[in-house]
């Protein structure tokens, strides 16, 4: 997970995942990872780090949203 958050950070810039992003958003990508892993992919393509590394990120940024900034971006109910 460590690899995938700098990654992230030279891609977004530093902490960067800390302006939170929608909950949906995040699920989505989450999802995404989740089917790869499934299909029987272990790496994702871009960043070439294992999808459960991205998993475990997904899920740290899903926590801090709901956290910290579940007004602002618990958009589940809004998205219907």
């Amino acid at each position: 997970m460590v690899k995938v958050l700098d990654f992230g950070s030279s891609k977004y810039g530093k902490y960067n995942w800390k302006s939170g992003h929608p909950v949906t958003d995040i699920c989505d990508s989450l999802l995404r990872h989740l089917q790869a892993f499934m299909d029987g992919q272990d790496l994702d393509e871009e960043t070439k780090l294992p999808h459960y590394a991205h998993m475990q990120a997904n899920l740290m940024f899903l926590a801090f949203v709901m956290e910290n900034k579940r007004e602002q971006l618990d958009n589940r109910f809004k998205t219907k």
